[in-house]
């Protein structure tokens, strides 16, 4: 499944956004993503992890619960340390299927490390259910511990519900766009015959 854009710069940047905020999790949960997905997509999340950090870092050090380890930004610091090994990893294999020749849409966000091969058809099911129901399960009990890395897991489970909605709604206008150019030019073709016949 590719990830595409609605039409218009506020669709598209919604797609971008969505995207950026679930690639720290979807990092970690897929295979195979494309080259898109781990290049500008990669900076932005990387750039929105940074300011992140700075807001809980500053909310730790002069908020009213100045010190306290529920605020500690420290673990969200470590899970973007991590993010960004697994991205380099990511690329890396990347490159490789690059090299063996395999082709992959620029915008695929990956397939799911805990859907097996044979039921690929629920791929988008799984994206839109079962992965951010898992992450945001996990985001909430983090909460408990630390509200920094709680709120974050939990902001990337929206993300990617949102953004698979989105992709989904997106292929479906594109399936319509050209299922309509088909017909279009069959109309055209059929057209273009009867002036032949008359001549």
């Amino acid at each position: 499944m590719s990830n595409g854009s609605p039409g218009g710069a506020a669709g598209r940047t919604l797609v971008l956004w969505s995207c950026v905020g679930s690639l720290p999790a979807e990092i970690f949960l897929h295979k195979g993503m494309g080259r898109r997905t781990l290049g500008v997509n990669a900076v932005f999340a990387l750039v929105q992890m940074i300011a992140f950090l700075f807001l809980f870092g500053y909310y730790f050090t002069t908020g009213p619960h100045q010190g306290h380890p529920y605020y500690d930004p420290t673990p969200l610091g470590l899970y973007f340390v991590l993010f960004l090994f697994w991205l380099v990893l990511a690329r890396l294999g990347l490159w490789w299927r690059e090299r063996q020749g395999e082709i992959e849409h620029s915008r695929y966000n990956g397939f799911p490390h805990l859907l097996p091969p044979r039921l690929a058809r629920f791929e988008r099911s799984f994206k839109l259910i079962v992965e951010p129901a898992l992450v945001l399960i996990l985001g909430l009990k983090v909460w408990d511990w630390n509200m920094p890395l709680g709120f974050y897991l939990c902001f990337n489970a929206f993300c990617m519900c949102w953004g698979t909605l989105v992709n989904w709604r997106c292929e479906g206008r594109r399936s319509l766009d050209m299922r309509d150019a088909m017909i279009e030019q069959r109309m055209h073709a059929q057209s273009l015959r009867r002036l032949t016949h008359r001549f």
